[in-house]
């Protein structure tokens, strides 16, 4: 079990009806519903995800590697899909 799944389960098991939080990856909001018929949607959307781009810095993170015959720390890295 992920943490996040033991704290979805914690806030079920103590009668919360869902969750609301910011999002990771984006500006806004969302929201999870442990029983989806307690809610009546009032749109909906179909979206297709054209691209995820993740990037992590900070002091915690470091890969040295070596390039072009010289030592480096890379202290920033990202990634994208496709």
């Amino acid at each position: 079990m992920v943490p996040t799944q033991i704290l979805a389960e914690t806030f079920k098991a103590e009668g919360f009806d869902g969750v609301e939080y910011r999002s990771g990856l984006a500006k806004g909001i969302n929201v999870v519903l442990f029983d989806a018929g307690a809610a009546k949607p009032l749109r909906t959307y179909l979206y297709s995800l054209k691209q995820v781009k993740y990037t992590f810095t900070g002091d915690q993170f470091a890969i040295q590697l070596q390039k072009d015959r010289a030592d480096q720390v890379l202290t920033e890295l990202t990634s994208e899909s496709p």
